[in-house]
């Protein structure tokens, strides 16, 4: 018996053992099946999500670039259909193929920003409104295209677009550089007993303006208007934000051209680089000098500071006049103000016969008519015997560059003076990656010994001079505010002319030898550098 369910013990454990397993086994099976079907669909679904976000991730992908592509070629097409150089041209879309979105957006950003267009709508408005004060002369216009048949037109044509009238019988004064002109300035600030008024891009403490700062005081007590325009760049380089306000305090009426500000604007790039000296309406100044001392070499920046400078005496005062008052008015709140031009208009007879014709001009950004450009491109065209260069930056338009190379062609002496030490090294560059094509075309390259070279100014055939504040490279051609005069007169041609046969004997000629001399990677940067600097 005790058997017996002993063996019933064992059986039952024996059961419990067979069935525990079978039992376990089943579960586990059950639980291994499920676990597996369940790895198995979350493979899936990861696949599924993997494959749906490559799909995607791809359609994403061909979907961009087929709005990048379409926005590529929006751009390029309103690019190539926009007038301009074709330098520009190809900057920019060089720009849009290397950063497609970035260069498009900044192209966009660029044209369709309203800043710069609302500016030059209002200079033009006050363009228009002095033609009713200074009028064309008829008689004078007649006068210079029975004398000079091709120039009279290209002098009168400048009415249109600037409101500055042809002038007869002025008196000029070239002085070579700017520690000459200095002491008849000052004579003139001393004089004054109505009004002066400064236009200038760069201002600095030291001799030069703080002499000018001085003599300004005074006269403001004295009863004299005192007038002072100045870029704002000279915030962030030379004088303190709020400069202005403790000139104010003077006396000195004052405004800032683009003042930095934290908002950034296409605007910001363009800057007034127009250099204007006036006095009571009868005597003018212009040319390459700022107020800043290194431009009369009283310290020593980059070697010998060779500048020049023009008087102006004569009619041609009123149309300066006129152009100062024109930026004046288009600033601040003055804006909504009339110019009142009449009020500072006077009658300026020259008692001497001077057989010349001048006319002051200005050049706006973004102007169709690119003023400086024609008027350069049109004096050299007409060049029988030579063109002679002073300039300090050498990054011509197309246009302009041809034009240079066609004259060589033609058997004219093309000579441009450039600077042997730079002011700013990549434009340097750049103005020498240009050198070895124009040398091959029959182009003469010099560079002034001394050091740096910054006047401006275009002789031809000893009677024609274009001079101011106009460089040859695009920021001046195309960027800037610029102001300058072109001048009909064999004596001040000759003067110039002279100048300039002194500084080509102070000067190096370039020839292939010394352009293998350049270091190669100055040579790169300025490759490169003739790509984007048409830009900014």
């Amino acid at each position: 018996m005790a058997e017996k369910t002993k063996r019933h013990r064992n059986k039952k454990k024996r059961d419990k053992a067979i069935l525990r397993p079978r039992k376990h086994s089943l579960i586990n099976r059950t639980f291994l099946t499920q676990g597996a079907i369940t790895l198995l669909l979350i493979l899936i679904q990861i696949a599924f999500i993997v494959l749906a976000v490559i799909y995607l991730i791809n359609e994403f992908i061909l979907i961009m670039m087929l709005i990048d592509f379409i926005l590529v070629l929006v751009v390029i097409f309103a690019i190539l259909r926009r007038p301009g150089d074709i330098s520009y041209k190809i900057a920019w879309i060089t720009t849009v193929a290397i950063l497609p979105v970035f260069g498009s957006l900044l192209y966009v950003w660029v044209r369709m920003f309203p800043n710069t267009k609302i500016i030059i709508k209002r200079y033009n408005k006050r363009i228009e409104e002095t033609k009713e004060v200074l009028p064309q002369n008829v008689e004078i216009v007649k006068r210079m295209k029975e004398d000079y048949p091709t120039y009279g037109g290209v002098f009168a044509a400048l009415y249109e677009q600037t409101a500055a009238p042809v002038n007869a019988n002025q008196k000029l004064t070239h002085y070579k550089v700017g520690e000459d002109a200095y002491p008849y300035m000052l004579e003139a600030l001393e004089n004054a007993k109505e009004f002066v008024f400064l236009e200038y891009f760069i201002i600095a403490g030291g001799k030069m303006f703080g002499e000018i700062i001085e003599i300004l005081r005074r006269k403001v007590k004295e009863g004299v208007e005192v007038r002072l325009i100045y870029d704002g760049l000279n915030h962030l380089t030379s004088v303190p934000r709020n400069y202005h306000r403790h000139l104010r305090k003077t006396g000195i009426k004052v405004k800032v051209f683009a003042p930095l500000s934290s908002s950034v604007s296409p605007y910001q790039n363009n800057r007034d680089h127009r250099k204007l000296f006036i006095v009571d309406g009868k005597v003018a100044f212009t040319g390459g000098i700022n107020l800043a001392d290194e431009y009369i070499n009283e310290i020593d920046r980059f070697g010998y500071w060779k500048d020049t400078v023009v008087k102006i005496e004569g009619d041609a005062v009123n149309t300066m006049t006129a152009q100062f008052l024109q930026m004046w008015s288009i600033l601040g709140k003055d804006r909504k103000k009339p110019m009142e031009l009449e009020k500072y208009m006077r009658e300026n007879k020259v008692e001497e016969e001077i057989n010349n014709y001048l006319v002051p001009y200005i050049d706006l950004p973004d102007n169709k008519m690119a003023i400086s450009e024609q008027l350069f491109v049109s004096q050299i065209a007409q060049a029988h015997k030579y063109v002679h260069v002073f300039t300090p930056y050498l990054v011509m338009s197309e246009s302009l560059r041809k034009e240079i190379i066609f004259a060589a062609k033609r058997g004219l002496e093309v000579i441009i003076i450039m600077p042997s030490t730079p002011d700013k090294r990549l434009p340097f560059w750049v103005a020498r990656s240009y050198y070895k094509k124009l040398i091959k075309e029959g182009v003469q390259i010099y560079e002034y010994t001394p050091g740096f070279m910054h006047a401006k100014a275009t002789i031809t055939d000893d009677e024609f001079v274009n001079t101011g504040s106009v460089n040859y490279d695009f920021r001046s051609l195309f960027l800037n505010y610029e102001n300058g005069i072109i001048v009909a007169d064999k004596d001040y041609a000759k003067t110039v002319e002279a100048d300039f046969q002194e500084c080509l004997e102070q000067s190096l000629k370039i020839s292939e030898k010394e352009i293998k001399e350049f270091p190669w990677w100055q040579k790169v940067m300025g490759r490169i550098g003739r790509i984007f600097g048409t830009l900014f």
